[in-house]
């Protein structure tokens, strides 16, 4: 169920209306865009972005690869 929040337009308490879904990935979340049913203002784009889990896994990749250069530079 959908949450009330203000419009960024009319800046009224409001239901928000789905106007596009983009469907997630397995390493994207997905992303929804609202608009106000009372004075028809696009809101913010909510969700979206890399998953936290893969954001994790690049740096633990990152530090592995920079960690085992410097130990075979040595």
């Amino acid at each position: 169920m959908y949450q009330q929040m203000n419009c960024s337009g009319c800046y009224k308490a409001m239901l928000p209306r789905v106007l596009s879904e983009t469907a997630g990935t397995p390493f994207t979340q997905k992303k929804i865009q609202y608009f106000c049913p009372l004075c028809g203002h696009e809101q913010a784009e909510m969700g979206g972005g890399i998953r936290p889990w893969v954001k994790k896994t690049i740096i633990v990749i990152g530090m592995f690869v920079l960690v085992t250069t410097f130990l075979y530079t040595i």
